[in-house]
This record gives C-alpha cells, sequence and structure tokens, in this order.
C-alpha cells in the first residue's frame, strides 16, 4: 500500500530544492560553481536529496 504522506512529503522537498537551485544557480556557469567547495556541495546535496527514494 502507497502511503500519501510519504509521497507528498517528498513533493515537497523536490519542490523546494528544485526552487532553491533556480533560484541560485540558474544561469551560472559551471565553471563558478564548481570553483567553489559550497556551492557545488548545495547544489549537489539538492539534486541529491530529489533523487533519493522515499
Amino acid at each position: 500500500m502507497i502511503d500519501r504522506d510519504i509521497i507528498e512529503a517528498k513533493f515537497d522537498i523536490i519542490e523546494r530544492n528544485l526552487k532553491f537551485i533556480q533560484e541560485n544557480y540558474s544561469g551560472m556557469p559551471p565553471e563558478e560553481i564548481e570553483a567553489s567547495y559550497k556551492d557545488s556541495q548545495a547544489l549537489k546535496f539538492s539534486l541529491f536529496e530529489i533523487v533519493e527514494p522515499a
């Protein structure tokens, strides 16, 4: 049986992270992200959280 609360929580995580990525990294050259350890780690974590299973 699928738990609706788990699915809704996962969608919330996806939406939150996509918004974060769009607001902070849209249009930023990849070289600039790579040059900043903080930015590259934040982006990696956001992407990881989007794709990890619930």
